[in-house]
């Protein structure tokens, strides 16, 4: 047992579907997703260091680094539950707590760097901010909606993270293929 608790040491390296004792696609769309959030966080945080170093539009490294450092919590929260379970244990925090912090964060990081959030296709971030709405209005109203209402809520949540990840590629490329950002054109 791990650490003195009913904790199989395996239970931390098997797979979940060989845990659960499911079929290999037992949540694969939901993996796909912890994919691309992992994704978006590593291109947004490889993206804020780039720009930092190379180019002197600092407001594209910030939005780039501080959208990356929450991607990882999102990441981390939809893999581990964080809002739902993780800290039931130890500490209660309300679901709608946790979603206010992180719609907050979104409209600080968008307004401190307004300037170039205007540059980027913000409108698939809206889009993707309206599916992850979705999800989660879908999700606090508990409607009775048949042995469907989870695929429904999920699949909103995936094509969120989708757009998130779409948003946040094409803002990623622009920053860094925008020339007239780099140094070497202010030092000429």
């Amino acid at each position: 047992m791990l650490f003195r608790s009913n904790i199989e040491p395996s239970n931390l390296t098997r797979d979940t579907a060989t845990i659960l004792k499911g079929p290999a696609y037992t949540g694969a769309i939901s993996n796909l997703g912890i994919i691309l959030w992992s994704a978006t966080a590593a291109i947004m945080l490889f993206s804020s260091f780039h720009l930092y170093r190379n180019t002197v539009q600092r407001r594209a490294a910030l939005m780039t680094f501080l959208y990356g450092a929450l991607t990882t919590m999102l990441c981390f929260d939809d893999t581990y539950q964080f809002h739902e379970k993780a800290f039931s244990g130890i500490v209660y925090i309300p679901e709608e707590i946790i979603y206010a912090f992180y719609l907050i964060s979104i409209v600080i990081i968008a307004t401190v760097c307004r300037i170039v959030v205007v540059t980027t296709p913000y409108l698939i971030g809206l889009i993707a901010m309206f599916f992850f709405g979705t999800s989660i209005l879908i999700d606090e109203l508990n409607l009775p909606s048949g042995q469907h209402d989870a695929f429904i809520e999920d699949s909103f949540k995936f094509v969120g993270i989708f757009l998130w990840a779409i948003y946040h590629f094409k803002s990623a490329y622009g920053f860094i293929s925008d020339m007239s950002w780099r140094k070497e054109n202010f030092n000429k």
